[in-house]
């Protein structure tokens, strides 16, 4: 009788290494591989989990990108909507305005600052997880060794006054390490 390790549970055993190619929809294990495609991939083992490791780290800079986007519309509404409120003051030199003006004006403002915030937030977290996903696909990369850990990455961005240096030295150490022409 052979002994038999009992199944997890809840989900599937959990792994320190990236998911394999098949498991994240990498192109290879999608459709019919060519013969210089399974070559490619036998002659470097590390090919499907390096090209799942970009992906993940494509999306990543996608949303990133995204956020940021959306924060520099906001930001360009609020500059409106502070012009629009200076108008308003402006013209209280002139003529008394009315509550309903004012209320409008309030509720305009609170709301786009409220949607500014939020949207900064999103943007600031949305580029920490970015750089943390691409600092974290080094390895995979074999970039050498590096100055900070993934998470050390992701928290440098939220750690107050660590806030203001260390995201530029991670995305600089990032560069030196992606980059093949810095020596």
């Amino acid at each position: 009788m052979t002994d038999r390790v009992a199944p997890r549970r809840f989900g599937p055993p959990r792994s320190n290494k990236l998911p394999l190619a098949r498991d994240r929809g990498y192109p290879f294990a999608s459709r019919q591989s060519t013969a210089g495609e399974r070559r490619l991939q036998s002659s470097n083992p590390l090919l499907p989990a390096l090209a799942t490791a970009i992906a993940r780290t494509r999306t990543r800079a996608r949303f990133a990108a995204a956020s940021l986007g959306l924060m520099s519309l906001l930001e360009t509404a609020r500059m409106l909507s502070c012009a629009a409120q200076y108008h308003l003051l402006r013209s209280a030199l002139v003529s008394p305005i009315s509550p309903e003006a004012a209320a409008a004006n309030d509720s305009r403002h609170t709301t786009l600052e409220l949607l500014a915030l939020a949207a900064t937030l999103r943007a600031v977290s949305g580029m920490a997880r970015w750089v943390a996903r691409a600092y974290d696909t080094l390895p995979v990369m074999d970039a050498g060794s590096m100055k900070f850990t993934a998470g050390q990455a992701l928290w440098s961005f939220f750690i107050p006054f660590v806030q203001l240096v260390r995201p530029y030295q991670v995305v600089r150490d990032l560069y030196r390490a992606t980059d093949p022409s810095f020596a």
